[in-house]
């Protein structure tokens, strides 16, 4: 007997999350240019809408909605899990490159991480005459076989080195001032395998394939955040973001000298570009950048810093303490030496830094005023000093 209701409901969760990943696709290819990072996005997005339609047949099948026969349920149940493990590969081969892994690197994590999609392709190919997966008995029931399991095995091999890659990578010290945006991809497979497990143990619910739409639209407004509120050379909020940051924070900051502006500017950031080129200019930035975020974070409350313009930085402190603001400008000088040291690229960079804590009628142009005229106070004296 037809369960329309059921069957109607599974056709509806998954014709929504087919429609909301192509959305997602078309979004993110429109709003980037076509690399090869955008284009192994698609691939993953279409493995994924590969994983949601199949599910979806096999049950319209399985059900009579649609005519049932064994080729049609084996055929269709081969294809669900053969694009499962396939998915979970191209979605950890966008996340390797994503992590800006190097193009050889790339190359051979995904020659040997393609093993495991050759190996369940021919344990798929064999089981449709051996069954130890899962058949189809002659009164058209689907039951698991004895190594059903191996298949979540297979699949959640790479949710594990996709997480586990990624936890690696946010605790060393070469990328200490990116270990949010590492973090960030390590929990992505989450979502998708807690309703796989969901659906593992309950196969009537269409869990898995809301987890995978779950993160995939996740991790789309992320980019979309950054995109709209972060400078795409060093990774720091952007201007735009700034303004209004420092709105927020003066409007919720009302005692004087609880919140302080601090300015930064490279010495010789011209120089620089003119003896050594632009990418040199851009590399010193991204080095500046790198040490303004370890800086921060010693700082006690949560420091914010952003790219205000060319080779200027600001960051926005909420403390009521001189002298921590001190401590953070001696932290930076300390850290722009020893992310200088690590680089080896021979830049041998140095900062002029100027505060400023606000006061009773503070706003944001002033704040940023009185920053800026201790910043080129402590920079003609060091340019004196040197002399």
């Amino acid at each position: 007997m037809l369960n329309y209701n059921y069957i109607s409901l599974y056709n509806e969760i998954n014709i929504f999350c087919l429609i909301v990943l192509i959305i997602i696709d078309v979004r993110a290819r429109h709003e980037g240019a076509s690399t090869k990072l955008t284009n192994a996005h698609t691939r993953a997005i279409i493995a994924t809408c590969v994983f949601v339609a199949s599910d979806a047949l096999w049950v319209n099948v399985n059900e009579n909605f649609l005519p049932k026969s064994a080729f049609w349920l084996m055929a269709l149940k081969s294809i669900y899990f053969f694009s499962t493990t396939f998915m979970c590969y191209c979605w950890f081969l966008y996340f390797e490159m994503k992590q800006g892994a190097a193009h050889e690197h790339t190359k051979r994590i995904k020659l040997r991480a393609s093993a495991l999609v050759v190996l369940h392709l021919v344990l798929l190919v064999a089981n449709v005459f051996q069954g130890f997966f899962f058949y189809v008995d002659d009164s058209l029931v689907y039951h698991r076989g004895p190594l059903f399991a191996a298949q979540y095995l297979l699949s959640y091999s790479y949710v594990i080195m996709c997480c586990g890659f990624s936890f690696v990578r946010a605790f060393k010290e070469e990328n200490y001032a990116n270990r949010e945006q590492y973090l960030t991809l390590a929990l992505f497979p989450v979502p998708p395998a807690i309703c796989g497990v969901i659906q593992y143990f309950n196969s009537d619910l269409p869990c898995a394939c809301c987890g995978m739409t779950i993160s995939a639209l996740i991790m789309y407004l992320n980019s979309f955040a950054q995109l709209v509120s972060r400078d795409p050379l060093t990774g720091l909020n952007n201007r735009r973001q700034m303004l209004h940051d420092i709105d927020a924070a003066l409007a919720t900051h009302g005692n004087a000298g609880s919140l302080w502006l601090m300015m930064c500017d490279l010495d010789h950031f011209k120089e620089i570009n003119d003896r050594l080129g632009h990418a040199a200019g851009d590399h010193a930035l991204e080095i500046c950048g790198t040490a303004l975020k370890r800086a921060a974070r010693t700082a006690s409350g949560r420091a914010s810093i952003y790219r205000f313009g060319g080779d200027e930085f600001v960051m926005l402190i909420p403390t009521s303490s001189q002298k921590e603001i001190e401590a953070i400008r001696d932290n930076i000088r300390a850290s722009l030496d020893q992310e200088c040291k690590r680089d080896g690229s021979g830049l041998a960079l140095q900062i002029s830094l100027g505060y400023a804590p606000n006061v009773e009628k503070s706003t944001t142009r002033s704040l940023l005023k009185q920053a800026d005229a201790a910043m080129y106070n402590d920079k003609q004296a060091r340019r004196a000093a040197r002399k």
